[in-house]
């Protein structure tokens, strides 16, 4: 679906090449995941995306989402050089000349995550069932996914798990901060391979909250 960079590894730039080159027609590449421990200082740089991925925009998030990769390509885009102020929610980190080094943190990574390709609702089901096959071939059949609504370069999944919910294609105890529970009620059923079933949303306290 997107490049994964969930391991950290210094030749994290192998896989972004790796998926670059099997993705030809992507106008963006995304993915994230990477680990700060990876990188000198915790910040990788534009440089090395540049080299593997010249000719398209990358944009690829840590693997909490408080900070974002990108290349040259993406920092022209939107427009952010050493002249570009620091929003005020977030950090375009530079260096001694001003120059972008290619991580975004916090509210800057918004300069240029605005501009990505907004996911559809067909590619948010697939990759919601890919996660979903992967859980299971692990023998894990209760989840919660922290996120609700649009974050970083996430974009809302509510209608796909309310979808794959009313038509039986989630199996299992998915819990999405009280949107999607399994069993009758607001309680899970606790049966493994049970139907999803979607909630409204609480702010109340209990399972999956």
């Amino acid at each position: 679906m997107t490049c994964r960079l969930t391991t950290a590894s210094p030749t994290t730039w192998r896989k972004i090449r790796a998926y670059a080159d099997a993705n030809r027609d992507d106008p963006w590449i995304v993915g994230g995941g990477w680990s700060m421990a990876a990188f000198p200082g915790g910040l990788p740089r534009r440089e090395r995306l540049d080299e593997v991925v010249p000719d398209r925009p990358v944009f690829l998030p840590n693997r909490d989402h408080h900070g974002a990769w990108v290349n040259s390509r993406a920092l022209d885009l939107a427009g952010i050089d050493a002249t570009t102020p620091d929003p005020a929610d977030g950090r375009i980190e530079r260096d001694p000349d001003g120059s972008p080094t290619g991580v975004l943190h916090e509210g800057a990574k918004a300069l240029v995550q605005d501009l990505l390709p907004v996911a559809t609702l067909d590619d948010q089901i697939e990759a919601l069932l890919l996660a979903q096959a992967y859980l299971h071939s692990l023998g894990i059949t209760a989840w919660q996914d922290a996120i609700l609504g649009t974050y970083s370069n996430i974009r809302d999944a509510s209608a796909a798990y309310v979808a794959c919910a009313a038509d039986g294609r989630a199996h299992g105890e998915g819990r999405r901060g009280a949107l999607v529970e399994t069993g009758p009620g607001c309680r899970p059923d606790r049966r493994p391979g049970g139907p999803a079933r979607a909630l409204p949303p609480s702010t109340g306290s209990g399972p999956g909250r």
